[in-house]
C-alpha cells in the first residue's frame, strides 16, 4: 500500500474513535481499513461474510468483525461493545454486474445506511461517511467528474 502523506497522516490519527469500516473486505474498505491502520490501533473491519475475506487476512482477529447493515439486531450488539465514533460505510450490493436483485439492492443500500444510523444515534457518534457506487453514474460513467451528472441506469 503506498504511504500516506504527512497531511492525510495527522487527519487519520485526529479521527475521533474507535473507529470502523462496514464494506471492509471490498477494495475501498480494505485499502482504508489498512491506511487507518498504519496510524491508529482502534481501527475495526466489518464484513458480512462469515469468514475473514483475503484483502483483511493480515489484520488481527479481534479487528475483523462480523456485521451485517440488514440485520439492526447485529448491528446494536456491535455499537453497544465497541461505542464507535467514527463511521465509514462501503457496504454495498449491485456494484457488479451479477447482482441484480433489485430488492437486496434496496435492502442493503438504503435500508442498511438507515439501520446503521437508527443504531449509531443513540450512543452518538461523531461522524458518518456513506459511500455510493461508480454505478450511480449509470449512463454518464467515462471518466466522470465528482460533480458530474447523475444518470442511473437501473436499480
Amino acid at each position: 500500500m503506498p504511504e500516506l502523506s504527512s497531511s492525510c497522516r495527522t487527519l487519520a490519527a485526529g479521527l475521533p474513535g474507535p473507529v470502523v469500516v462496514f464494506g471492509a473486505g471490498g477494495f475501498i474498505g480494505a485499502n482504508l481499513v489498512h491506511a487507518l491502520r498504519a496510524v491508529r490501533d482502534d481501527v475495526y473491519a466489518v464484513t458480512h461474510q462469515s469468514y475473514v475475506p483475503w484483502r483483511l487476512a493480515d489484520l488481527p482477529r479481534d479487528r475483523v468483525v462480523y456485521g451485517d447493515v440488514t440485520m439492526p439486531e447485529t448491528l446494536a450488539r456491535l455499537f453497544e461493545r465497541s461505542r464507535f465514533q467514527t463511521v465509514f460505510d462501503f457496504a454495498a450490493f449491485g456494484a457488479y454486474a451479477r447482482q441484480e436483485d433489485a430488492d437486496r439492492i434496496l435492502t442493503t443500500n438504503l435500508l442498511g445506511l438507515k439501520n446503521l444510523i437508527e443504531v449509531a444515534l443513540p450512543g452518538g457518534f461523531a461522524a458518518l461517511v456513506h459511500a455510493g457506487t461508480s454505478s450511480e453514474y449509470g449512463l454518464n460513467c467515462k471518466a466522470p467528474r465528482e460533480d458530474a451528472e447523475l444518470v442511473p441506469n437501473s436499480i
